[in-house]
């Protein structure tokens, strides 16, 4: 008789928060639950729940990190097929992003011969000047990534930029997988099926804090002209507020950090959408993925690797689109999210976690 499957997610933070790795680590580990599915977090850091038997946490000590999955170990693996799950963030587990004690959580799968490996890799290395920290730490961090990447069976990745840079380090003839998924919307899905007609004339800045500040700082005269020829209303700030006078200064509204449900409301509501982002790592953007489930045609100010630009987007300096022109973009994001919703990713795990299942009976 088949043994059942336990799937372990090793995470950098817990409990969840919008937004971060945990968010993404929680509702993969509620869809586990909602089908009955056996599955435990080991978290590297975050606040004990005692009502939580599932969650493991360490209060950033390695070697309890360590010791938790060696104890699930002896615990589950004589009745269960196990599965790690790691989410990698190198700077979630080292202050310079310099994880080498991963490496030993590594060789503790390995010595288990039935115990499978799938790492999701949120992040690979930073990357500055020789002289700068981020500098002189990314070949370390590059070392560490490519370490764990050869230890595990199967490889998933948020952004396509990504995926490129971990199969580089492979041969062409390797049988190493690596599967690009973009990652989910912070906000949800829709419950509704979304009318373009009862869009209000407002746009949307949503997103944390510096970012958004970033945004202003280094575009405001663009977003006031895109405002000034849509013919927007109000321009919408959803996040931890800015300092009260930037508001009385530019006429933006913020309407600050609200639930989940409400920020989701606005969205399929509004007209345009507003984000800055590297073009390179916009798949792994929790914003924009919520602006793609909620059909919100999107401004993305960029300043380079324009061969990234995502599909079906627009551009500070774009032409004006018609409201057809907004409409067919707006169904356009619908149609793409269908890649890189919850439901996709859970399919993605599932597919990838049989095959390894098979492959080490």
């Amino acid at each position: 008789m088949s043994k059942s499957t336990l799937y372990i997610q090793l995470t950098p933070e817990y409990p969840p928060k919008i937004g971060g790795v945990s968010t993404y680590v929680e509702l993969i580990k509620k869809e586990f639950d909602i089908y009955s599915i056996q599955n435990k977090v080991i978290s590297f850091s975050g606040s004990a729940d005692i009502n939580n038997t599932d969650v493991f946490y360490s209060e950033r000590n390695p070697e309890v990190f360590k010791s938790s999955l060696e104890n699930v170990f002896t615990d589950f693996e004589k009745e269960y097929e196990i599965i790690v799950v790691l989410h990698y963030v190198s700077y979630g587990y080292h202050y310079n992003g310099i994880p080498f004690w991963l490496l030993k959580i590594i060789k503790l799968i390995d010595k288990h011969s039935k115990v499978s490996l799938i790492t999701l890799f949120h992040e690979i290395s930073a990357s500055g000047p020789i002289w700068t920290k981020a500098g002189l730490t990314a070949p370390l961090q590059r070392y560490i990534a490519r370490t764990i990447a050869i230890h595990s069976d199967r490889m998933i990745t948020t952004t396509n930029w990504y995926r490129k840079v971990l199969e580089a380090w492979f041969p062409v003839q390797s049988s190493i997988k690596v599967i690009h998924q973009p990652v989910f919307s912070n906000m949800g899905t829709p419950t509704h099926e979304l009318n373009f007609s009862v869009r209000k004339k407002q746009m949307v800045v949503f997103g944390g804090r510096n970012l958004r500040k970033d945004l202003y700082d280094r575009y405001l005269t663009e977003i006031l002209k895109i405002k000034k020829n849509y013919q927007i209303e109000c321009i919408i700030d959803i996040g931890a507020p800015l300092e009260p006078e930037f508001y009385a200064e530019t006429g933006i509204i913020s309407y600050g950090v609200l639930p989940e449900e409400e920020i989701a409301g606005i969205l399929s509501t509004s007209l345009l959408g507003l984000i800055h982002y590297d073009l390179r790592t916009i798949d792994k953007s929790g914003v924009f993925a919520s602006y793609q489930a909620f059909g919100l045609p999107t401004y993305i100010f960029a300043d380079k690797h324009l061969e990234f630009v995502p599909q079906h987007t627009l551009h500070y300096s774009d032409k004006i689109a018609s409201m057809e022109e907004l409409e067919s973009l707006s169904k356009q994001f619908e149609q793409n999210y269908k890649n890189r919703s919850l439901t996709s990713l859970m399919t993605t795990l599932t597919s990838e976690l049989s095959v390894i299942r098979y492959i080490k009976k």
